[in-house]
């Protein structure tokens, strides 16, 4: 992930990591040959239209580097910033500056980039001291150099990099007199703009305003037209099933939950309200939640595509043996009466309880 935020990854370190994943989809295993069932494209697409709800490395990538370029306008304050300002962009318009021939692997990743982020990146104005007046997007026409031209900024009798405070005067519009017919457009426009106290960047892709990496993902992926069963064969497939319901049923009963959620939308919100703690039952209920969701779907997929048929008792065997792995070679946690309950339930050696306080 850290590298994928550094530069585009080259396309075939893209193919090859998208291989092992499919191949550990649809076998269990990242290596080895074996029938692809579906293409990974599709695969990849949201659950409203059909796939697994899985991102493609190639959008996560592009979408990652563009919130470098988020926080090169937002100045976050970091040391990465603060450099590239000082030694790369120099108080220069980012849209126009040019790639010199010894440019960084990574700065040249971000120039390339530019134009991705231009369809995103706005500007409520304020004293207009940060914002290039004709080529960052801050006008209800967009980026004026795109629409109109370099022959705008010679009829307003401006220079390229001018900025925003340059038309501004206490807060008040102050132009030049219009000389053609397109900067009577710009100006007749000036009026449905709100001044801010200060210039403020905005990411139109995300309702916040600011940068969402799954917002931009969206924006960025390929699309495909929604399907009307896709909420009814996730829920068939992990909780409306009756064979499903008893497996989840008895792994909830493992962890101690009394009041088990059988609705993929119902877990889901469940699990973000009570998995975020650092506690035994936090994360054995994080594992066993990640491994009834892979054995249910290896199960169904084996019957479809195989015809294999395993039986209640040996999925919960393959999760229980899969969390207790997963668990014997965490840190130690509190000896409590709540977690020597749960590691009895799941098999787990009381060695990885200790005496010292953790929340449970």
């Amino acid at each position: 992930m850290y590298w994928s935020s550094i530069f585009i990854l080259p396309k075939k370190v893209i193919k090859a990591i998208e291989h092992h994943f499919n191949h550990y989809l649809w076998q269990g295993k990242c290596t080895g040959k074996g029938v692809i069932k579906v293409a990974w494209e599709k695969v990849c697409l949201p659950k409203r239209e059909g796939g697994l709800g899985l991102k493609r490395v190639v959008d996560w990538n592009r979408a990652a580097i563009l919130k470098n370029i988020w926080s090169l306008f937002t100045q976050d304050g970091s040391l990465w910033v603060a450099w590239v300002h000082t030694h790369l962009i120099k108080d220069k318009c980012f849209w126009t500056i040019k790639k010199v021939s010894d440019s960084t692997w990574g700065w040249s990743t971000i120039l390339k980039l530019r134009n991705d982020a231009r369809l995103f990146l706005k500007y409520e104005v304020g004293d207009g001291k940060k914002i290039f007046l004709w080529h960052d997007h801050w006008h209800p026409d967009g980026v004026l150099y795109l629409k109109y031209g370099h022959r705008i900024i010679y009829d307003a009798a401006s220079k390229t990099d001018a900025r925003v405070d340059s038309v501004l005067i206490d807060k008040q519009w102050h132009w030049r007199p219009a000389r053609s017919e397109e900067l009577v457009s710009i100006q007749s426009k000036l009026f449905s703009i709100n001044l801010r106290e200060e210039d403020k960047a905005l990411w139109s892709a995300s309702s916040s305003g600011k940068f969402s990496c799954a917002a931009i993902w969206n924006e960025l992926r390929t699309k495909g037209n929604e399907v009307n069963w896709w909420n009814l064969i996730w829920n068939h497939i992990f909780f409306d099933c009756s064979f499903s319901k008893r497996i989840w049923r008895n792994v909830m009963a493992l962890c101690l939950i009394s009041d088990p959620q059988f609705c993929w939308e119902h877990l889901v919100e469940w699990g973000s309200m009570h998995l975020k703690r650092k506690g035994l039952r936090a994360n054995l209920c994080k594992l066993a939640w990640w491994a009834t969701v892979y054995y249910l779907w290896s199960q169904k997929n084996a019957l479809l595509h195989a015809g294999q048929v395993k039986t209640e008792d040996q999925i919960l065997n393959l999760i229980k043996k899969d969390v207790k792995t997963r668990l014997n070679s965490k840190v130690c946690f509190e000896d409590s009466i709540l977690n020597r309950a749960l590691c009895c339930n799941w098999g787990i050696s009381s060695a990885s309880l200790c005496s010292r306080s953790r929340s449970t």
